[in-house]
């Protein structure tokens, strides 16, 4: 259970970092580049996948309900 709660937090970690990276580039003034695309669109990606990673984290942990259906 420690163990996931850890991994748990580290995802939040990358998610926020990612997010905030993608702020960060639309907020400096950098420009509309492919850099700039490429960056963007890898960040989110990275969100994506440690995000669905932090939510099937605590669902096995038990935090979040899981849905009966009948």
């Amino acid at each position: 259970m420690r163990e996931q709660l850890l991994m748990a937090g580290l995802c939040l970690v990358v998610v926020l970092a990612s997010l905030a990276t993608v702020a960060w580039s639309l907020f400096s003034g950098m420009g509309v580049t492919m850099d700039t695309l490429l960056l963007i669109g890898i960040c989110l990606l990275v969100a994506l996948i440690f995000g669905l990673n932090f939510l099937l984290l605590l669902h096995e942990a038990g935090f979040l309900p899981t849905s009966k259906r009948r």
